[in-house]
């Protein structure tokens, strides 16, 4: 049986680190988060309310990339 947690849309996720408030966080190909938006990202998932928090606001938002 597997066990954890999930942070649904409108969530925030306190399992992450490293961030910058304010800054969008997208998801990337290999599953990991970033805050460089790429052409080979999946989509915007959020933004960095705090160095160790995601506001989750949903996965393939279309204003992605700059790139």
């Amino acid at each position: 049986t597997a066990t954890g947690s999930i942070t649904i849309v409108g969530g925030v996720n306190t399992g992450v680190s490293g961030l910058t408030r304010g800054d969008d966080i997208y998801l990337t190909a290999a599953g990991a988060y970033s805050s460089t938006p790429s052409a080979e990202n999946y989509g915007k998932i959020g933004t960095a309310t705090a160095s160790n928090n995601i506001l989750l606001t949903g996965t393939g938002d279309q204003s992605v990339s700059d790139a």
